[in-house]
């Protein structure tokens, strides 16, 4: 069984919002939690503390925290890769969006829209080509929204998608609609929301997610190319429309560019990511 865990996460002046985190073998989960306990204990924060992106100004991070957060941040990032984690996300920028761009809508009201998008095209993603290349069923297990609203929503469109299908994928391995918890609780919900955190901020051009981006991408879901003997891609035309989708697609650009590092270095195959 596969989990695929959820959060969301925004910027506050240039309107970009994304939702994401990472998939992982539910057999692997007592060990990624442990692994945090004692990343917790590496950086002397107690075991009660919730690691956050954007922690509020009265959180622990914020006001006890005597390490530097980038470091931490990193640390829990470089977790994935120890348990063979793969990162999905999807990013809006809502300000160029039809909605806020043409018909004036508030931020709220483009909010709610956009996350029933990015949990879509998550899920079309989760289950092609993540869990049909492993032949195995998967759940999703999100931190709950802010707005009953906006939960109410996405999980009955989810409803019909797993009823219909959406556009692209018959969502047939996918098994339950969207678990909700509290990260407060949730190791691995606590490391989504770093995550989306980190790609949210660096495609809205943040610098603190920017200077950690090239952590998560080396995690991020690419394009398996199935059914072809062999291949060779460039790291942003692998991962761009399969671990991270930007709307709308003036943010293509963008997106591209937070990759030109990668793309001189590395590229990926059917192998893997190697070295050029």
């Amino acid at each position: 069984m596969q989990i695929l865990f959820l959060d969301d996460s925004a910027t506050k002046d240039s309107w970009h919002v994304g939702y994401g985190g990472f998939c992982i073998d539910a057999d692997v989960l007592p060990a990624l939690t442990r692994d945090l306990q004692e990343l917790k204990k590496r950086f002397a924060l107690p075991s009660g503390v919730e690691i956050k992106w954007s922690p509020d100004k009265t959180h622990y991070l914020r006001t006890k925290f005597t390490g530097v957060r980038h470091e931490l941040n990193k640390a829990v990032i470089e977790l994935l890769g120890q348990h063979d984690a793969r990162v999905i996300c999807a990013v809006h920028a809502l300000k160029e969006c039809y909605g806020v761009a043409l018909h004036g809508w508030s931020r709220d009201r483009a909010t709610r829209w956009a996350v029933r998008q990015q949990l879509r095209f998550i899920a079309e993603r989760y289950e092609r080509p993540y869990l049909t290349s492993l032949s195995q069923d998967g759940l999703i297990i999100c931190d709950e929204h802010d707005s009953k609203t906006e939960q109410h929503m996405a999980a009955q469109q989810f409803a019909f998608d797993m009823v219909f299908g959406t556009r692209y994928e018959i969502l047939e391995h996918i098994a339950h609609l969207p678990l909700i918890t509290l990260s407060q609780f949730s190791a691995p919900l606590q490391i989504a929301d770093v995550v989306i955190g980190v790609v949210t901020s660096a495609v809205g051009g943040g610098r603190y997610g920017v200077a950690l981006f090239d952590t998560v991408a080396r995690h991020f879901l690419w394009n398996p190319h199935e059914g072809s003997s062999g291949f060779g891609s460039m790291v942003s035309a692998a991962v761009l429309g399969f671990g991270l989708k930007v709307f709308p697609a003036s943010q293509d650009g963008r997106a591209r560019d937070l990759f030109k590092g990668l793309d001189a270095n590395f590229i990926i195959t059917d192998k893997g990511w190697q070295k050029r």
